[in-house]
């Protein structure tokens, strides 16, 4: 699956980031939404820099709404959608210019930390917003909450659950995979019958979710709570990696070493896999695509491990610049854009996990659809980010984009032993959080 993308600051250098971060530059619903003063200052254009979503038409949707929204308040309203790997550039360019954009989305895998004094306070719109449904995850807390302010809209998660052959696996007796250890089993059994599991072991976003997860499942991880102590060379990590090596050697393929965002998708919709951990926008193609095979696919939830059940999962959320001179506006499409969530996630196919402390059932699409899909609902448990158990912070965030996990686990599975891997690894994440002492 193409999630989000390699090197999330890309294209701004980390003395850039630091510079401009130190400077510190300085909810009622309904119709309509801006105040009376707000629409007779006309003409106003408002402009949103989001993402070219894998589900075009989630783009064509949020294209339609917004032009009726901004034609009912008297406005315009721009969109422009870029490919996921230019957005923390762009955000840095903003930045640097004090202009561009109003309302745009934040780095998926990096929370809003990063530009927390460059962004409008939302805390009033976003604890409104959540009060229906008890208030917002953990997930959303990590992903959009600094100091207890929320500094940006939290609107929604990807899920990666486990899409397996169900017919294969009932072929040969083998139960849903419920642990990582019962995927590894059904490996072992069913790729000698040209039908292997799945999983990239590169330098590609769904690496990072898999094996990230991976890690936090056996219990072990890269950092400790209190974000500063790096805690890699541990048993928890050596008995996950032990695990990635057995998956690996018994149940996988050397392709998995050169796979992109989308090898993964291939590899099921082509009938050869037996497993891929990914999202549904992988089933949604096949049944566009081969309704056959997409029947014989079933979904199970994310494989759980000694240590629990985790996935490093993108987190879609949204900030104003302090910049902007349409900020009002920008608070005010937001609180529409929100109230018509429901619409937002049917426009997406499911797609788009929101991030409700309290999931309200039956959810769009996902319960509405065949059984197979109400699993996925309750993928956001499971949901973690960069620097699991800790909170979310830039360092953690760079050792997802150097790829430091699925590396450490590629050399192990051509043969370095743990020890030496884990030393790699140890090594270089202590480089990435050292860089990162102000």
């Amino acid at each position: 699956m193409a999630t989000h993308g390699r090197n999330e600051m890309a294209g701004i250098s980390r003395r850039e980031i630091l510079k401009a971060i130190g400077t510190g530059m300085t909810v009622a619903s309904g119709a309509p939404y801006l105040a009376r003063s707000a629409r007779a200052a006309t003409p106003w254009t408002l402009k949103i820099l989001l993402w070219s979503h894998f589900v075009p038409a989630f783009d064509k949707w949020i294209a339609k709404f917004a032009e009726e929204w901004g034609k009912k308040e008297r406005g315009q309203i721009v969109i422009d959608h870029i490919p996921h790997l230019e957005i923390p550039a762009r955000l840095g360019a903003e930045l640097a210019a004090q202009a561009g954009h109003d309302i745009v989305m934040m780095p998926a895998r990096g929370g809003v930390h990063l530009y927390a004094k460059h962004v409008v306070d939302l805390t009033d719109l976003v604890e409104e917003a959540g009060k229906p449904y008890g208030g917002w995850s953990a997930f959303a807390y990590n992903i959009s909450n600094v100091g207890g302010r929320w500094l940006s809209y939290p609107d929604y998660g990807l899920a990666m659950p486990g899409l397996y052959r169900k017919d294969l696996f009932d072929a040969e007796g083998l139960k849903a995979p419920v642990t990582w250890e019962d995927v590894r089993t059904a490996g072992r059994t069913l790729r000698p019958k040209g039908h292997p599991v799945g999983i990239a072991i590169s330098h590609t976003p769904d690496a990072n979710t898999t094996w990230g997860g991976i890690l936090w499942c056996y219990g072990a991880s890269w950092v400790d709570k209190d974000a500063k102590t790096i805690i890699i060379n541990s048993k928890e990590t050596r008995e996950a990696l032990r695990l990635g090596k057995a998956l690996f050697d018994e149940a996988m393929t050397s392709e998995v070493f050169a796979w992109d965002d989308a090898s993964n998708n291939r590899f099921l919709a082509a009938g050869k896999g037996c497993y891929i951990h990914n999202a549904i926008s992988a089933l949604r193609s096949i049944e566009k695509t081969n309704p056959a095979l997409a029947e014989k696919i079933d979904i199970a939830p994310t494989p759980k491990g000694p240590g629990g059940q985790f996935y490093w999962a993108p987190g879609h959320h949204y900030a104003i610049w302090k910049f902007s001179r349409n900020v009002d506006v920008a608070k005010a499409f937001l609180r529409a854009y929100h109230e018509g969530w429901r619409d937002a996630v049917r426009a997406s196919e499911g797609y788009n996990q929101k991030l409700f402390k309290n999931i309200p059932r039956p959810y769009p699409v996902l319960d509405e659809d065949v059984p197979k899909y109400k699993v996925v609902v309750e993928e956001t448990k499971y949901f973690a980010t960069a620097g699991h158990p800790g909170v979310n912070t830039a360092p953690a965030v760079e050792v997802g984009e150097q790829y430091i996990i699925p590396d450490m686990v590629a050399k192990v599975c051509k043969g370095m032993s743990i020890d030496e891997a884990i030393s790699w690894a140890e090594g270089e994440i202590r480089k990435i959080y050292k860089k990162w002492e102000l």
